[in-house]
C-alpha cells in the first residue's frame, strides 16, 4: 500500500508546483492586458514556456507606437540566482543564507569565520534567446517569477545585472512590476 502512497505524493508535489506556475502565467498575461492601449500578439501558446525553456519570443507587444518582443523565463525555483552565459544558456544556483562560526578549531588563527554562500543545487538550461526575426523591436525577457538575484558574463568577466541591463547583444532583462511602471508606462518606480 504504501508503494502506491509515495508515487502519489510526488504526483501531487509536480502537480502543485506546475499549477502555481500556471497561475502566475495567467496573472502576467491579464496584467499586462490590463495596461492601457496595450496590444499583446501571441507568437506561441503562452503557457508553452512553463514547460520548454527554449528561450523563442512568447509575444509581442505594442504600446504609444513602441513595439517590444517578449520571451518569458519561468522555473520551478524561488530563491536562486539566475546567471546567463551570453546566449548559451541559464545556470540557476540556489545558495544558503549566511553562515557565522564562532571560535572554530578547525580554522587556523581564526575565532570567526563567515561564509556568505555556496551552492547547493545547479541546474543548466541550453536555453537560446533567438530574436533575429524581431532585430528592429525592443527585446526583453521577462523574469517572472523574479528570482534573489542575476548575473551575466562579459567578456571573462561575471557582473551582477538588474532591471533593464543588457545581457546580450540588444536583449534587456527586467522582472513584471519594473517592465510595466518603468519601460510602458515610465511611472516612478518602488519595489
Amino acid at each position: 500500500m504504501i508503494f502506491l502512497w509515495i508515487p502519489g505524493i510526488l504526483l501531487a508535489i509536480v502537480l502543485f508546483i506546475y499549477s502555481r506556475l500556471i497561475l502566475k502565467r495567467i496573472r502576467l498575461l491579464t496584467k499586462l492586458k490590463r495596461i492601457d492601449g496595450c496590444s499583446i500578439e501571441y507568437l506561441r501558446f503562452p503557457l508553452r514556456s512553463v514547460f520548454i525553456h527554449d528561450g523563442a519570443p512568447d509575444l509581442l507587444i505594442s504600446v504609444g507606437g513602441r513595439r517590444f518582443a517578449i520571451s518569458i523565463f519561468t522555473t520551478r525555483f524561488h530563491r536562486v540566482r539566475y546567471h546567463f552565459m551570453q546566449n548559451e544558456g541559464v545556470d540557476i544556483m540556489m545558495a544558503r543564507k549566511p553562515i557565522w562560526m564562532l571560535g572554530t578549531k578547525y580554522i587556523a588563527r581564526s575565532n570567526l569565520f563567515i561564509q556568505t554562500s555556496f551552492k547547493i543545487r545547479r541546474k543548466t538550461y541550453k536555453t537560446n534567446f533567438d530574436f533575429s526575426k524581431f532585430h528592429h523591436l525592443e527585446a526583453y525577457v521577462l523574469l517572472h517569477p523574479a528570482p534573489i538575484e542575476i548575473s551575466k558574463v562579459e567578456g571573462s568577466r561575471i557582473l551582477p545585472a538588474g532591471n533593464n541591463d543588457i545581457i546580450f547583444d540588444n536583449v534587456r532583462i527586467s522582472g513584471l512590476s519594473y517592465f510595466i511602471h518603468q519601460i510602458i508606462k515610465k511611472e516612478p518606480y518602488t519595489e
